[in-house]
């Protein structure tokens, strides 16, 4: 993604709330432009292939309210059911669920890195956890937060989302901290990569969600100022949502709760309580235009 990449400001809803019927939670988008929701109302797995209008539907899942999802490479499809801490894998090519493991507490935030360790964010312990899913009799390992909730390098308070890119450097979405903190790999102290006016004056409200593209860049599910921030090292623009104020338009946005790419470079967004998933389409891919809305 260039670093001058811009999306319109128009959202297309992708899901609208007669489909989805509650707050839009938990979804992903997998490398083949999969998309795949968890409808907890009707305990379903929904799943859109190449952009169709109707989804496959896959039922008997008790998901929990805020369950997220993550989808690997092979296809396996890792969600948080109804149970404290309980992580079942199931698969869009057959009708099979599997245990995969109890944390401590409910994952609001799901990840499979690229070694296939599992991280759970367990948002009302204030920490996040992890564990190898290729060796069944490792241990499960903290690997940011004390269980206490507090504002010091070590700590949490409500983790929400998380990301981890290549060098297995965890992102976190540190929501009552207003902050995104980067854990580097065997270190329990973190850094404030986003919020509290870094960089570049950045202020966050309960950030629920983080993810990174490939060079880096950061884009935020800011979700209480619903709207979606693109930060770097030195500076931030708002991406999606940025009329400063909750509407339904489809240039608004009420309570961002996570988003997602498609390959395209395509932002999905759940509008949580709009009850809707929106697409904002990519507009340029260069840095030969002037980016206008840049925040000070």
């Amino acid at each position: 993604m260039s670093p001058c990449a811009t999306w319109h400001d128009n959202a297309t809803t992708f899901v609208n709330k007669t489909i989805l019927q509650t707050e839009a939670h938990g979804f992903f988008i997998d490398h083949v432009d999969t998309l795949y929701f968890a409808q907890r109302s009707k305990n379903q797995l929904l799943i859109w292939t190449n952009n169709s209008v109707n989804p496959i539907v896959k039922s008997n899942h008790n998901y929990s309210k805020y369950t997220t999802l993550f989808v690997s490479v092979d296809g396996s499809i890792y969600f948080n059911v109804d149970i404290t801490g309980v992580i079942y894998k199931t698969y869009s090519y057959k009708n099979t669920t599997d245990f995969v493991i109890q944390f401590e507490d409910n994952c609001y935030g799901l990840f499979v890195d690229i070694n296939n360790v599992l991280y759970c964010s367990m948002t009302n312990k204030h920490r996040v956890d992890s564990k190898s899913l290729d060796n069944n009799s490792s241990a499960v390992k903290i690997v940011a937060g004390t269980g206490t909730n507090g504002f010091a390098s070590n700590q949490l308070h409500l983790p929400w989302g998380i990301f981890v890119n290549t060098n297995l450097e965890l992102y976190i979405a540190d929501a009552n901290n207003h902050r995104i903190q980067l854990f580097k790999p065997n270190q329990l102290n973190g850094t404030t990569v986003a919020g509290n006016k870094t960089p570049n004056g950045l202020t966050l409200k309960f950030p629920t969600d983080v993810i990174l593209d490939a060079d880096g860049h950061l884009f935020i599910a800011d979700n209480q100022h619903f709207r979606i921030i693109r930060a770097n090292l030195h500076d931030y623009y708002c991406v999606a949502g940025c009329s400063n104020g909750p509407g339904s338009a489809a240039h608004q946005l009420n309570v961002t709760y996570s988003l997602r790419f498609d390959s395209q470079g395509n932002i999905y967004v759940a509008d949580e309580w709009n009850k809707r998933i929106q697409k904002f389409v990519l507009a340029t891919n260069t840095c030969s235009k002037f980016i206008s809305n840049f925040y000070a």
